[in-house]
């Protein structure tokens, strides 16, 4: 075993590592193999073992180096990428990815949630979702060298949320769950806008009892949770606290349980009813007075 490989930490072997075993590395910026700093071989080992997508960005420039899964995610920019800073390696991104690097460089974490992005992959511009954590690398002495950005693709689940959204803007359905133990509730924009709730409000079962008219509240979720299922079909009026108009909201949920918890969840849909409860005094009014006559 030569110098360089006895250097070289054990990783998951085939595919991308061994390129990366045979990659000559002195036509790259990080210079030969046998010369890197210990903590990189030691970084390498744990990405490239690692199932989820990481990269390594290296000094200043932030040269890459990266696992399966990351390539996987990078199109067909693998391998081209392998070994270049990160500026070359993603244009379109390196106001970002130098912040990054400089911030990172300096001792500091970053995280980023559904962080929006449009890059060029597979021939195309296309919009991505990422959750990404990027940490410094650094050596025995505590300095940063590196940077271990760790990514995940979200761009799924924020499609089909920004879908849920649209069709229940659409149908004017506000969804919600509702946890008794804390009287909290996590609801959706258009729930919010049925109750007449601005975004910065904490949503509470507390607060929409408030909401109702005192009559109705003996129907509401928490009057209820005695009952197997206290989100049954429900209609009840919710008064504006600031006009005092009357607005008809109707509610459905389900509990669901877990098996092996015994927890329950209860989540449910809400919708506004005002325009058809009006329809039928309309109508009620009408046959009154044909009844008259």
């Amino acid at each position: 075993m030569n110098e360089q490989n006895s250097k070289r930490k054990h990783y998951r072997s085939g595919g991308f590592a061994t390129h990366i075993d045979n990659l000559d590395w002195s036509f790259t910026p990080l210079g030969p193999r046998i010369a890197w700093p210990p903590v990189l071989e030691q970084t390498l080992s744990l990405v490239m073992s690692a199932g989820v997508p990481m990269a390594i960005l290296w000094g200043t420039d932030g040269v890459m180096l990266y696992n399966d899964a990351y390539a996987a995610f990078a199109g067909q920019r693998h391998p081209d990428f392998l070994g270049r800073p990160i500026s070359e390696a993603w244009p379109e991104l390196a106001t970002f990815n130098s912040r990054v690097v400089r911030i990172a460089l300096d001792g500091r974490t970053l995280s980023f949630r559904d962080r929006h992005a449009v890059i060029e992959r597979n021939g195309e511009l296309q919009d991505v979702w990422l959750n990404l954590d990027f940490s410094p690398v650094r050596d025995h002495d505590g300095v940063p060298l590196g940077v271990l950005a760790i990514l995940k693709d979200t761009t799924h689940r924020v499609r089909t949320e920004q879908r849920l959204a649209i069709a229940q803007q659409a149908g004017g359905v506000g969804t919600f769950e509702w946890y008794p133990e804390t009287g909290e509730l996590d609801v959706s924009d258009e729930y919010r806008r049925i109750w007449g709730l601005d975004a910065d409000t904490t949503v509470t079962d507390t607060l929409l009892v408030s909401l109702l008219h005192p009559d109705d509240r003996a129907i509401s979720g928490p009057s209820r949770l005695a009952n197997s299922n206290p989100l049954d079909y429900a209609e009840y009026r919710r008064i504006d606290q600031v006009t005092g108009e009357v607005r008809w909201i109707a509610r459905r949920g389900q509990v669901v349980s877990s098996e092996r918890t015994g927890k329950r969840r209860f989540v449910g849909i809400a919708f506004d009813i005002t325009a058809r409860k009006q329809a039928e005094v309309t109508l009620q009014q009408s046959e009154e007075r044909w009844r008259g006559l």
